[in-house]
């Protein structure tokens, strides 16, 4: 496929979810910069064009996954991309990464938000440069759009699936990130399934804090206040192997239930050898590849799909939901390597 078609295509797709949703109001200081509404055709050079993806946890499975997205979107497109960033959760390191990225002067930030990071996302819209978050999102600041997971999707599905194994009864513990927007909404969404459900309880909440280590202690403390709890709930990519490794530890493996998130190998061999019961599978290299794709539409086809500066209006879906499915028993054999 041409690029140039590529793009056609895209920028198609762009203003059919903006019809559902609604364009992105543009909320900055200086309105030209990098989002100038070029007209790509096939005789236009964007190899010049930079794309920036700041991350946090750089060396996590799960970011690699990012990475990848990222990567492959900037080949397809023919720009330039650049993934940095701490290899921890260190908030202040994340943002020195994106005060670097600003200072670049790219034609688009792409950031996994693992804190608050409205300010710089204004500072950056400010000098022009457009941010898209991905997986982690805080609407309401400057950001242009998100792709992620629909959080209300994805807890209505692994909860009802956590339902059908539980017979509907029993207790539940949460393992989960309390401060991050995403944790707090999946974790809200997680129990409004439960909800509906007398026989079941949530006992317990715990914080993985994004860490495998941290999650496994979180929830040891978990099952030794709570020796009859019946099933683990995950919310992010650590809690699952953090269960397992509890569980293991305390000869409690295949007593209680585990719906884990997202697919690391780990997670995926625990669910080969029957410790993990289920996992929600998420298109994480989907959210970073879309990222690109929405900049690049801002960069260059702005002015091809009628859009103007004085319109106010980014060119850009306020959110894409890249979907969700479960890796079970049934289907592990098609994603484990």
């Amino acid at each position: 496929m041409s690029k140039r078609l590529f793009v056609i295509l895209f920028t198609g797709i762009l203003i059919l979810s903006m019809a559902a949703c609604g364009g992105t109001s543009k909320n900055r200081a200086t309105a030209d910069a990098s989002a100038n509404g070029t007209t790509v055709d096939s005789g236009t050079d964007v190899s010049d064009q930079l794309y920036v993806f700041v991350a946090g946890q750089t060396k996590l499975e799960y970011m690699q996954k990012h990475k990848a997205g990222f990567e492959a979107a900037c080949a397809a497109l023919g720009v330039q991309g650049k993934f940095f960033g701490p290899d921890d959760s260190n908030i202040e390191e994340m943002t020195n990464a994106f005060e670097q990225a600003i200072a670049m002067k790219p034609n688009g930030i792409i950031i996994c938000p693992l804190s608050d990071f409205g300010g710089m996302t204004t500072k950056a819209l400010e000098a022009g440069i457009p941010v898209v978050y991905v997986d982690i999102d805080y609407a309401d600041n400057d950001r242009i759009s998100y792709a992620g997971t629909g959080d209300e999707a994805l807890a209505e599905m692994g909860g009802e699936y956590l339902m059908d194994i539980m017979n509907g009864e029993g207790k539940i513990a949460e393992l989960y990130i309390p401060d991050t927007e995403t944790g707090i909404r999946r974790s809200a969404a997680y129990e409004a399934v439960f909800a509906r459900y007398p026989g079941v309880e949530v006992v317990a909440r715990g914080n993985t804090k994004a860490d495998y280590e941290i999650a496994a202690q979180a929830a040891a403390a978990i099952l030794q206040a709570n020796p009859d709890l019946d099933a683990f709930v995950c919310v992010d990519s650590t809690g699952g192997i953090g269960a397992a490794t509890a569980l293991r530890e305390a000869g409690m493996e295949g007593q209680v239930k585990i719906l884990s998130m997202d697919t690391d190998q780990e997670t995926l061999r625990l669910i080969k050898d029957g410790v993990i019961d289920a996992t929600l599978a998420q298109n994480t290299q989907l959210m970073s590849y879309y990222g690109v794709q929405i900049l690049y539409s801002v960069n260059n086809a702005s002015e091809a799909m009628g859009y103007t500066d004085a319109m106010g209006i980014w060119p850009a879906p306020y959110f894409i939901d890249t979907g969700c499915f479960i890796v079970d028993s049934s289907n592990i054999d098609n994603f484990i390597d």
